[in-house]
């Protein structure tokens, strides 16, 4: 968004502006009334200037703009004009009366599924909840223009320079202090927004909606004629909102995803095999769609139910908190409610249990602090100031990613690192840990295992206690973690369990090595070997597609796909980003159905029963998606972008309950799955991303590349589209514009070439000299 654009829904706190005040204020809610007014609220808020506001944390309210402005707030179908609540829409069984194609369905639809409540149902001292207009749309209603033209604008800044802020002069402003810098018809115009005394049409299938504080001709009597007549009578409310909501069946489309189709436990062979298989080190290798989290929770529902293992005595771990809690849900879902379930945690938080299990018998001491990356960061830039080390934030990361991976810490003083006492750098950084009763995240892999190397009773004690481990995701274990399992694993390596696959190893760049998941049958030869090859999520062709991509990589045996695919995957080579991300709006649009008025007008449309929330954009570069939201933010399509944090973790940002296009980078796909998948920017330089053939070190790195790409392709079900940008610039530097050296590998397989506009191409069979992909 614009800066005009941001904060424009808030929420109202009463306290000092630091973390813990906000915290206690949303802990304590509104419990110091009975009822909040937006009197009190504003007495409180313009208390402040006097200093009389109160010092206690309070939660005052939430401010929100009307939402029945959005293009999809309502269900219907704008080119015949229909616009459905939800309640219609049900009853209608999604068919539009008109045409009877499918409606496109909004907001509020979805809003209604996931209630638990009815709109009347208000719990006790809840704080007050505020609609109000934004102060751009009010003025334009009373100038009579467009809410960007020059005139808006001006009388806009006019306002705020006058008095304040916008959301205070919306919602809190005297409207007796207000009348003295603004005309009688502003002051009217705010009053009736503050009261809700508006009009309202909400937007349905890409059509904004409305909300109106005037009659027709009301404004321009009001605005002509300022200060020289009587206000004119206020007319009563006028509030067109939805009816009462009720609980509907979901509208999520049922996928061909294994999970969907198996919650009640029905298990092929091959997981059958790997659910019950008993002795030493079990190892399953488990491609993309062939339901690796299934198997594993259904391994744990057995060993509880049928073999009558305590849940005490089952560990099992993941990456990401996220998986972790999906995990306990289906283990709770399958065992029924109430029943005990095993911890299920992350490889951090195993550590921290262990050295809890330690800090028991008193041979360690609990850190009272756990830094994340960025607190981690300013402690060590502390220490580069205490030993008077000047370095740039790039630089210094440099040197404490190499000091971090040296094998001792007197291999620290052998390290030249840009001339500077590496060492002495370090040793003040764990003194300054030290002080603050403080670890870093990666110590709680580290610490425990120096701990079961040092004690070996207390390790006994834990083995003896923790029979069966269980381990997600193995092929993205390094060296610590591996080391850490391998030590709780029994001498006979009985009830140890990971599942996982090495093609889809991506996380090199952590310290993953997907050589642990060769490496275990190797060190224990009574370890057997499952694969899982029934994939249940994407049709054949997309399989086939990516199989190649892989090449020689692929290490599973060959994936069975469920569904036969009638579409083949579609390359798509384009001018530029922002021709390519065109592309992908208007083939969106076509594929819901047509959503905005471009669309509309030229016809263009599809009968397949999808969704926004059923399409994703993937892109390997942050970058890439900077230019890809550009035009997703200008074409009305509902989006959502994951943030930027650590990749593993980077979808739990995303809402898989939104209707809404999902905007994400590679690694943060993975684990996920969406009906039309787009892989955006399928370029050298790209995908793999700053490759150099003549480094022979990065082999292993182009490797991880491609996996990449296999991975965003398997994240696929029914279309898979391939798109590149033969000119494109990242980071201020521009590419070669040639398309990924990965993309050859999906031309000895069946595709399709798509150009620009959208329209099909020919289908091509085993062609490397379509030399038209590549210029």
């Amino acid at each position: 968004h614009s800066p005009r654009r941001l904060g424009r829904e808030a929420n109202i706190i009463q306290g000092e502006p630091n973390y813990w005040s906000i915290r206690n204020a949303l802990q304590k809610g509104s419990t110091t009334r009975e009822t909040l007014t937006r009197e009190l609220v504003a007495a409180q808020y313009m208390a402040q200037d006097s200093g009389a506001l109160d010092s206690a944390e309070e939660f005052l309210g939430t401010v929100e703009f009307f939402p029945e402005e959005g293009k999809y707030h309502l269900d219907g179908h704008r080119k015949c004009g229909v616009r459905l609540e939800p309640e219609q829409t049900e009853q209608l069984e999604e068919k539009c009366p008109v045409c009877g194609r499918t409606v496109t369905v909004g907001v509020m639809n979805r809003v209604n599924q996931l209630a638990d409540r009815q709109p009347d149902f208000a719990p006790q001292r809840r704080p007050p909840f505020w609609r109000m207009l934004p102060l751009e749309e009010i003025i334009a209603q009373l100038v009579g223009t467009g809410s960007t033209s020059k005139k808006v604008q001006t009388t806009y800044d006019e306002v705020i320079a006058k008095c304040g802020p916008e959301i205070p002069l919306l919602c809190f402003y005297p409207l007796e202090d207000l009348a003295r810098h603004a005309s009688p018809a502003f002051v009217e115009a705010i009053r009736r927004a503050r009261s809700e005394e508006v009009s309202i049409k909400a937007g349905y299938d890409g059509e904004y909606g409305t909300v109106e504080l005037f009659a027709p001709g009301e404004a321009a009597r009001l605005f002509g004629q300022m200060g020289l007549f009587e206000l004119p009578t206020i007319k009563k409310k006028n509030t067109t909102l939805p009816s009462s909501p009720t609980r509907k069946k979901s509208h999520a489309r049922d996928g061909a995803c294994e999970t969907a189709r198996q919650w009640d436990g029905a298990l092929n062979d091959e997981q059958r095999e790997a659910v019950e298989a008993t002795g030493g080190p079990i190892l399953v290798q488990a491609g993309p769609g062939t339901g690796k989290t299934f198997t594993l929770t259904q391994r744990i529902v057995r060993l509880i139910r049928e073999q009558k293992v305590a849940p005490s005595q089952i560990v099992a771990v993941t990456f990401t908190r996220k998986a972790a809690e999906e995990m306990r849900m289906r283990v709770q879902h399958a065992l029924g409610p109430g029943a005990a379930v095993c911890w299920i945690g992350t490889f951090h938080q195993l550590g921290l249990r262990i050295l809890e299990l330690f800090s028991r018998e008193g041979l360690c001491r609990l850190p009272k602090l756990i830094l994340g990356k960025d607190d981690a960061w300013h402690l060590f830039y502390e220490a580069l100031r205490d030993c008077k080390v000047k370095l740039s934030s790039r630089r210094a990361k440099v040197v404490r990613e190499i000091a971090a991976k040296a094998p001792t810490p007197e291999a620290l003083n052998v390290l030249d690192v840009f001339d500077i006492p590496v060492q002495e750098v370090m040793t003040r950084y764990r003194r300054l840990l030290h002080q603050h009763d403080a670890v870093e995240m990666d110590d709680l892999i580290t610490l425990p295992l120096e701990l079961l190397k040092q004690h070996q009773n207390v390790r006994s004690q834990i083995l003896s206690s923790w029979k069966h481990i269980l381990v997600d995701e193995f092929q993205d274990v390094n060296a610590a973690q591996y080391e850490l399992v391998k030590l709780l694993m029994n001498p006979k390596g009985d009830g140890f369990f990971a599942i996982g696959d090495p093609d889809q190893a991506i996380y090199g760049f952590r310290g993953s090595d997907r050589s642990f998941f060769t490496r275990l049958p190797l060190e224990e030869p009574s370890c057997q070997l499952i694969h899982l090859r029934r994939n249940y999520r994407s049709q054949s062709n997309i399989l086939g597609a990516a199989r190649r991509v892989l090449g020689r990589q692929y290490s599973n045996k060959a994936l069975i796909p469920t569904y036969e695919g009638s579409e083949l995957v579609k390359v798509v080579p384009l001018t530029d980003p922002a021709a390519e991300a065109r592309f992908i709006t208007r083939k969106i649009e076509s594929l819901v159905g047509g959503t905005s008025f471009e669309s509309v007008g030229c016809g263009v449309g599809h009968d397949r029963n999808l969704s926004f929330r059923d399409f994703a954009v993937l892109y390997r570069l942050n970058a890439v998606g900077d230019a890809l939201e550009k035009v997703f933010a200008n074409s009305g399509l509902p989006y959502q972008r994951s943030k930027r944090m650590r990749p593993e973790e980077e979808a739990d940002s995303l809402d898989p309950r939104a209707e809404a296009v999902s905007l994400m980078t590679i690694h943060a796909s993975k684990g996920l799955e969406f009906s039309v998948v787009f892989i955006a920017g399928c370029e050298e330089g790209l995908i793999p991303y700053g490759i150099l053939d003549t480094i022979p070190e990065m082999s292993e790195t182009i490797d991880e590349e491609c996996r990449l790409l296999y991975v965003a392709m398997t994240r696929a079900k029914h279309l898979l589209y391939l798109t590149r940008a033969k000119k494109r610039s990242v980071y201020g530097s521009f590419l070669s514009g040639m398309p990924s050296r990965f993309l050859p590998r999906v031309i000895d397989f069946p595709f399709e070439l798509e150009g620009a506009a959208g329209n099909r191409g020919a289908k091509h069979r085993q062609a490397p000299l379509q030399y038209g992909l590549f210029d």
